[in-house]
C-alpha cells in the first residue's frame, strides 16, 4: 500500500543526513504524542519525506528538541517538529491502520488484526479530522480490491492507484482553510485525474 520511498544514505551528505534523522525523530515523537506508542513501530520513510517536503514549502516555526527515547535510551537524539511533522504523523497512523486491516481482510493475519484493533480509536478520531484523506483511503482500497479480484497482470495499475492515494494524502487540506475537495478519481480508465 505504501512504503515505496527509501533514502539513499550514501548520497546524503552529513548535514542532510542529520536533518533527515531529525525530521524522522520528529515525526516519530509526534506519533507518540498524538497516537501512542504502538503506531511508532510502523513509521515509514514516506511520511518523513512528506514532513520534509511540506516543511520546506512553508515558513513555519520549527521546534528543536534533544531527548532520549525508547529506541535511543543511552544518548539523546535531536528532533524537529512543526505542524507538518504532526500532519505526517497523523497520515502515517491512518495509512498504517488501513494497511493492517487490508492485511487482515486479504490474508487473515491475526497480528495485523490485533494491532489494528489497538489503533482503532485513534484512527476514528483521525478520520473525523481528515475526511478527505479518509475518503481517499477508502476509495483506494475499493479500487485495489477490484484490481486484485480481476487478477490484472498489469503491475502499473496497482502502483498507479498507490500513487494517487499518496497524492491525496500529501494534500494537507485541513491546513488549507475550508476548501471541500473530493478525492481524485481512482478509476484506471480515468488516467488518474
Amino acid at each position: 500500500m505504501f512504503g515505496y520511498i527509501t533514502i539513499d544514505q550514501d548520497e546524503l551528505k552529513g548535514k542532510d543526513q542529520r536533518k533527515y534523522r531529525e525530521y524522522y525523530c520528529g515525526v516519530c515523537r509526534d506519533i507518540k504524542k498524538r497516537s501512542g506508542q504502538l503506531p511508532r513501530a510502523f513509521l515509514t520513510y514516506d511520511m518523513t519525506f512528506l514532513a520534509i517536503l511540506l516543511s520546506s514549502l512553508s515558513e513555519d516555526e520549527e521546534q528543536r528538541e534533544k531527548k532520549r527515547c525508547c529506541l535511543h535510551p543511552v544518548r539523546k537524539t535531536e528532533s524537529i517538529t512543526n505542524r507538518w511533522t504532526q500532519y505526517a504523523a497523523d497520515m502515517n497512523v491512518l495509512l498504517v491502520y488501513h494497511n493492517l486491516m487490508d492485511d487482515w481482510l486479504d490474508e487473515k493475519k491475526l497480528n495485523s488484526r490485533m494491532a489494528a484493533g489497538l489503533m482503532k480509536g485513534t484512527c476514528r478520531k483521525l478520520e473525523e479530522l481528515y475526511p478527505h484523506q479518509s475518503r481517499a483511503i477508502a476509495t483506494y482500497l475499493e479500487a485495489l480490491h477490484k484490481t486484485e479480484q480481476e487478477n490484472s497482470p498489469d503491475i502499473d495499475r496497482a502502483s498507479g492507484l498507490t500513487g494517487v492515494l499518496m497524492g491525496n494524502c500529501f494534500l494537507p487540506l485541513p491546513h488549507c482553510g475550508n476548501r471541500s475537495l473530493e478525492p481524485w478519481d481512482f478509476s484506471w480508465e480515468s488516467g488518474f485525474i
